[in-house]
């Protein structure tokens, strides 16, 4: 008797099931949802959801956003890139339902960056803080972890010892690489150097000739011209205050170069006649490499030749040729003043030597534009040197008063790309640099870490422009590029190519 109820109970199970179903294709009754749902309704960027549905008397049955007509089925599976609200909309000939269901998307990264100095090294102690998530301090080797970070993000580093706080808008990449700026970290070391240069055209050298002895590390670098009677250097010359250079953080490989070159009547290289090269361990024991001599032998030559492009209207008004040391020095042995566009400049053939062309440009208003092509092979033909146009400053309007947290900034970026807002304040106030792929900011509310700006306080504001990144993150991968193009980089390294263009400065006064 229970074996016949059971069986009738599931065929008269089967007959409604078999109803139902065939009501979602037609009927005459207004459209009924019975059920619409999600599994899993979590998910982790990547992950895939299977939405259901149970649906009477509609001849047609859609899912938004991105699935489209569903009729006759009722299931499919979505892959929501972010947190999704799903609507089914069933339509018959007595109207329309809907139903919605929600999946949630969990999209946050851990973000794991450096944090590298102007100088390019490591810069541990830094503070570092994602808007609305938290905060650390980069360790030894300038490295940071932030787990949970919902992108896009923003993140503060700031140097705590330094009047800059660092500001960077939109980052998406889990792995950024990011610049701060202030002096040098690590233990401060004190050094100088002597010797004798010997070789080339032999001491003392002809009028016209000039030896130049250079320092080349990723930790210090100096250029200074040896006695042309004696051969002899020191670096840095013994007249420098302080008569030592300063440096900071552990050993590193370091070089002495020596070039010997004659200049021609147009001031330009016409010959090279040697090359000497000292290698070393920079070490932070020893104050003094004393009689580093340096015997020069005969090198070949190449040349370089291009075009330097500027905007209509702008000045060219500085070219240099750089010789690239691969320790991470350089010596300039051309620089022309108000240049014609075309180039053609001897280079010395030096077993890693690399050359680097950078050019400067006036705009109609007195802003200015620089580009640098680097890396270039010692003999290159056809170098492209283009300049950048210059951004202009829209508002707040020069001499604006009451700005405070929320008062808008806007700018031009010609062509797109990256912008640093360089605001300054009184003295002894923290300034910002924002870096941005927008054309419009507001001032960092960095009140929570201690930094705020002073009351009625005189200030200034500046766009540096960076048109060689399409955004924010690929600034941040570029670690090189962005220290060859940074603003106010006193620690500047030609070594990779690089563009800026500057606004003029503006002046505002921030609420009482």
């Amino acid at each position: 008797m229970r074996t016949r109820t059971r069986n009738r109970r599931a065929f008269w199970a089967t007959i409604a099931l078999a109803a139902l179903v065939a009501c979602q294709t037609g009927g005459s009754g207004p459209p009924q949802v019975l059920s619409f749902t999600a599994d899993p309704t979590a998910l982790v960027a990547g992950g895939s959801s299977t939405l259901r549905w149970l649906v009477t008397g509609a001849t047609t049955i859609v899912v938004a956003p991105g699935v489209g007509d569903v009729s006759g089925t009722n299931s499919t599976v979505v892959t929501p890139p972010t947190t999704t609200t799903y609507t089914l909309t069933a339509t018959g000939s007595g109207g329309s339902a809907t139903a919605d269901v929600t999946v949630a998307v969990d999209t946050s990264v851990d973000v794991a960056g450096h944090v590298l100095g102007l100088d390019g090294r490591p810069a541990p102690g830094v503070l570092v803080d994602v808007l609305g998530v938290g905060g650390t301090t980069s360790g030894f080797d300038g490295g940071f972890a932030i787990a949970g970070v919902e992108p896009p993000y923003t993140i503060h580093v700031r140097h705590p010892s330094e009047p800059l706080a660092v500001t960077y808008v939109g980052l998406t990449v889990p792995d950024p690489v990011l610049i701060v700026s202030g002096t040098p970290t690590g233990a401060p070391h004190s050094v100088h150097f002597t010797g004798t240069v010997s070789g080339g055209t032999n001491f003392p050298q002809p009028m016209g000739a000039v030896t130049r002895t250079t320092l080349a590390s990723s930790a210090v670098r100096r250029t200074v011209d040896a006695d042309g009677t004696t051969g002899g250097f020191r670096i840095p010359l013994a007249t420098a205050n302080p008569p030592s250079l300063t440096w900071h953080g552990a050993d590193v490989p370091a070089a002495l170069h020596a070039l010997q070159w004659f200049v021609g009547a147009n001031g330009l290289p016409a010959d090279y006649v040697g090359h000497g090269v000292r290698l070393f361990d920079l070490k932070g024991a020893i104050i003094a490499y004393l009689a580093q001599d340096m015997a020069m032998l005969n090198v070949t030559e190449g040349n370089v030749t291009g075009t330097t492009t500027v905007p209509a209207g702008y000045t060219l008004g500085l070219r240099t040729l750089d010789v690239l040391y691969e320790e991470g020095g350089w010596v300039v042995p051309a620089l022309e003043t108000f240049p014609a566009p075309t180039f053609d400049y001897l280079t010395p053939e030096v077993p890693g030597v690399t050359i680097a062309i950078e050019a400067l440009a006036a705009a109609p208003g007195g802003e200015l534009s620089y580009a640098v092509r680097s890396g270039l092979p010692t003999t290159s033909s056809g170098v492209q040197l283009e300049l950048p146009e210059v951004p202009s400053l829209l508002a707040p309007p020069d001499g604006e008063a009451n700005v405070g947290y929320g008062t808008p900034f806007s700018w031009t970026a010609p062509g797109g790309g990256v912008s640093v807002v360089l605001i300054a304040g009184p003295p002894g106030s923290v300034g910002h640099a924002i870096v941005t792929d927008d054309v419009a900011t507001t001032i960092p509310d960095l009140r929570p870490f201690a930094v705020d700006l002073v009351p009625a306080g005189a200030y200034t504001w500046q766009v540096v422009h960076l048109p060689r990144y399409a955004d924010v993150d690929a600034s941040v991968h570029d670690a090189d590029g962005l220290l060859s193009s940074w603003p106010l980089n006193a620690f500047f390294l030609p070594q990779r190519d690089g563009a800026w263009a500057n606004s003029l400065q503006r002046g505002f006064t921030t609420t009482p």
